[in-house]
């Protein structure tokens, strides 16, 4: 399978080759997770402003990441452009040290980190909802007992071939998960139905998803490495993306395969024609 990275490749390639030689830029950048950045020069190109949309803002703004971010890199914050949110501008010599480079590449992830670290850390005590522009929406809800946290992904689709793909896949998860082999990473279970924690926080004109709910929890043995913590939540981050991405790429596979059988097919017909 091919594993999605947090770090955004584009973007860290085209700020190396700005430090390197620094040329007037403006150009938009997507990336996975709804999001994309807006990277631009000043006239005199001494620096650079990341701007950076997030669809579901409000969402992490009530989770409390706005104000996270806004203390983590006060220094830097600046106005965003276009349609973007949130912004720093950094002096592309500051950019040269790697330290402040490092920092700069984990400006979204510690965006969209800041609910899991929160919950994790326990500064915050109340289930986190995060509702995306496809109506679907993923539910954050802390461990009562325990350090740590789970989370369920709503999984739907209008398309009744990926819909089975999707089955595939997470039954896939889930039989690997039961493995004692794979105890040492974070449990992953499907359901059709909502567990008793989520149903009380769906609103009642809240559309259920088509295939069903992906859990993925979280403890405190997983979260006791800082490494393995923070694999765990880039992890469960791209989830979303992640799923979506093999979904699509499986159909896309099997529909050439049959679209190449089928002209196999076409071929030996002809011949035996003749």
């Amino acid at each position: 399978m091919f594993d999605l990275e947090i770090r955004c490749k584009t973007l860290e390639e085209r700020l190396k080759s700005l430090v390197a030689d620094p040329t007037y830029t403006n150009c938009r950048i997507d990336d996975f997770g709804e999001c994309y950045f807006i990277l631009s020069t000043n006239e005199g190109l001494e620096k650079i402003k990341l701007s950076m949309f997030v669809a579901e803002m409000s969402d992490y703004v009530n989770a409390g990441a706005l104000d996270f971010i806004s203390t983590e890199y006060a220094e830097w914050m600046c106005q965003p452009e276009g349609d973007c949110q949130l912004a720093i501008e950094v002096s592309l010599a500051q950019l040269a040290d790697e330290t402040v480079f490092e920092k700069v590449m984990c400006f979204k992830k510690s965006f969209y980190a800041h609910p899991y670290m929160s919950l994790i850390d326990q500064t915050q005590t109340e289930p986190i909802v995060i509702t995306h522009t496809n109506g679907l929406a993923t539910y954050l809800l802390p461990l009562l007992d325990d350090k740590g946290l789970t989370v369920y992904f709503e999984l739907s689709s209008t398309d009744s071939v990926e819909k089975e793909i999707i089955k595939v896949f997470v039954n896939e998860f889930d039989a690997m998960s039961r493995d004692n082999k794979y105890r040492i990473y974070p449990r992953l279970a499907f359901s059709a139905t909502p567990v008793i924690e989520v149903q009380s926080l769906l609103a009642s004109t809240h559309k259920r998803p088509s295939v069903g709910y992906v859990s993925i929890g979280m403890y405190e043995q997983h979260l006791e490495d800082e490494v393995n913590r923070d694999n765990c939540i880039n992890s469960v981050i791209l989830f979303r993306s992640f799923l979506n991405y093999h979904v699509k790429a499986t159909k896309s596979n099997m529909q050439a395969r049959m679209r190449n059988r089928y002209n196999g097919l076409l071929k030996d017909l002809k011949k035996r024609e003749y």
